[in-house]
């Protein structure tokens, strides 16, 4: 039950953070482009690397830390550092194909997705 407030709490604060984050830099730009969106997920890439880095190969992340900062804050903050970090994990593990898989099936097949449920909403 610890470990789901633990996550719960870091979620909330991971998602006002992204709110916070993505709305300065996108007023700041002042561009048409998602520099916002673009931006919390380079960053939360780097923070996930990062925090990857501590826990797993320094071991100077406890399971709560993990839980708090990896699961919770950047879950919610950019799910995208999560699925470029496994992305690059079946790299480092040899399996190209559960990374081109995972390449495929989040952007190719994500992007389709968003096409078809904007199809199926415009049809209601």
């Amino acid at each position: 039950m610890f470990s789901l407030l633990v996550i719960a709490v870091g979620g909330a604060l991971g998602s006002l953070c992204r709110f916070a984050v993505s709305k300065f830099v996108q007023d700041y730009s002042g561009s048409g482009f998602s520099w916002g969106t673009t931006s919390v997920n380079v960053i939360g890439c780097f923070v996930i690397g990062f925090l990857w880095s501590l826990s797993n190969e320094k071991e100077i992340m406890s399971p709560a830390s993990r839980f708090f900062f990896m699961v919770g804050f950047l879950g919610a903050f950019t799910t995208f550092s999560t699925y470029a970090l496994e992305t690059i994990n079946f790299f480092r593990e040899n399996e190209l194909l559960f990374m081109a898989a995972n390449i495929f099936l989040n952007n190719i097949i994500g992007f389709i997705m968003i096409i078809l449920g904007i199809w199926l909403g415009r049809s209601l």
